[in-house]
């Protein structure tokens, strides 16, 4: 009889483990991540529950804690670190893989910036029919073999920098009879091409029984027209979040720049310069506001832009940018390091000063939403919603500072609340802007990929 009951107690003591650890995988507690960042010399927290048991090099790693919350670990140097997991050190579970990256510091930005899709040039935004006053219909600019989204370099060997510079070269070279020679980029191709002008009839006023004429010495009843609406290359007001003193280099905007059919919008020279803020309009339910800015480029660009992806543009800076408010580089902080709570925000209201205002972090969001609105946060700050009313275009790029690091930026507004919106964690901009890297090649696992952008 006692040996039965002793057989039946180790059977129990044996199958109660397997028991529990079927439970707690069915209830998903043992759901981590198979693959996770962490930064060499800095504790880190590994999200596994006490009953699972953290083994790895012991050249590698040193297991500091471990209690209801998870292991606390640190690395000693840069490199991909298999940790293998147990439990209770009995029953294997899948391992993790650690990929630990040097400590990063970055300079926050703040300042306001003027994005130019290129030095100069026209951005073709649409061809549209031309009716000749014989009647026939025509389509200049499609004839030429262009396309919309292309850019407009130089007409007849003159560089084009306003919408008059084109309708200039169109009216000289439709009164002399002739196609205008025009210099095209189309992404990183660039090409020449003929465009024949299309007259249409204008009412013609006259003085004394003599038609007026042009400087350009064209008669006032006809005007000569290429078909097509262009804009200029400038993209927006934006803001810069952060540079790197090390690299050069700098992200901002924290999202992609986009057609109006959401196309990523192909920047062959792109360039940021400085601005200034003259104005907010405050936003309102159901109306987003928005920074109105004036593009400094009489100094020249700031920097090259070299990256349009989901997270921001990255480039290179050539010119130092105006003080900002926080002018020493700061630690960046992984994921796993951000929290919910009280944060401050970097950001410009008028003129060019960097001004800090208060923000909370609500959530952080995983699953089934883009890298750019991964942070949920709210404007606590009273000043910034009587002024701006929350969040507003433009802020797009505001650095998120929180416990001494760089957490993040701003890049959506709710346009049903302002107070309201979205912002990208800054691991993933120091990532995609190649500022982050283990032995053999780019590390983390990837992002998960409609609110307007900030």
């Amino acid at each position: 009889m006692e040996r039965g009951t002793t057989l039946r107690q180790r059977t129990r003591a044996l199958l109660w483990p397997l028991l529990l650890l079927l439970g707690l995988s069915a209830t998903g507690l043992f759901s981590w991540p198979g693959r996770i960042r962490a930064i060499s010399g800095n504790p880190a927290l590994l999200p596994v529950p006490p009953p699972v048991r953290v083994a790895g090099p012991e050249d590698r790693v040193l297991i500091k804690l471990h209690d209801r919350q998870g292991a606390v670990v640190q690395f000693d140097r840069p490199g991909s670190v298999r940790l293998e997991l147990s439990l209770f050190g009995l029953f294997p579970l899948p391992p993790m893989v650690v990929d630990v990256v040097p400590p990063l510091e970055l300079v926050p930005g703040g300042q306001a910036i003027g994005v130019l899709l290129a030095p100069h040039g026209l951005v073709v935004a649409e061809m549209v029919p031309v009716r000749e006053p014989s009647g026939r219909v025509r389509y200049p600019g499609k004839e030429a073999g262009l396309q919309a989204g292309d850019l407009l370099l130089e007409a007849d060997g003159q560089l084009l920098r306003r919408p008059e510079d084109l309708t200039l070269a169109i009216q000289g070279a439709g009164s002399r009879g002739r196609p205008v020679e025009l210099l095209v980029a189309r992404g990183n191709h660039r090409f020449r091409t003929s465009l024949l002008p299309s007259p249409i009839q204008e009412a013609t006023s006259r003085s004394g029984g003599r038609s007026l004429r042009s400087r350009a010495g064209y008669t006032a009843g006809v005007r000569w027209v290429a078909g097509l609406l262009v804009r200029d290359t400038a993209a927006g007001v934006g803001t810069l979040t952060f540079v790197d003193p090390r690299t050069r280099r700098f992200g901002a905007l924290g999202h992609m720049i986009v057609e109006a059919d959401r196309r990523p919008l192909v920047m062959p020279d792109g360039r940021i310069v400085r601005a200034a803020i003259t104005s907010v309009a405050a936003g309102m339910r159901g109306r987003p506001g928005e920074k109105v800015g004036a593009f400094e480029d009489s100094q020249g660009e700031l920097g090259i832009v070299d990256q349009n992806t989901a997270v921001g543009i990255f480039g290179r800076i050539v010119r130092d940018p105006p003080a900002g408010l926080v002018n020493r580089p700061v630690p960046v902080a992984l994921e796993s390091q951000v929290r919910e709570g009280p944060a401050t925000m970097l950001t410009v209201l008028r003129g060019e000063r960097v001004e800090s205002f208060q923000i909370e972090i609500l959530r952080i969001r995983t699953l089934g939403v883009p890298p750019s609105q991964r942070l949920v946060l709210r404007v606590t700050d009273p000043r910034l919603l009587e002024q701006a009313g929350g969040i507003v275009q433009g802020m797009s790029g505001s650095p998120i500072l929180q416990d001494g690091h760089l957490v993040g930026a701003v890049t959506h507004v709710a346009i049903q609340e302002p107070s309201r919106g979205f912002g990208v964690l800054m691991e993933a901009m120091a990532e995609t802007a190649g500022l982050w890297k283990v032995p053999g090649g780019q590390v983390g696992r990837a992002e998960n990929k409609a609110d307007r952008a900030a």
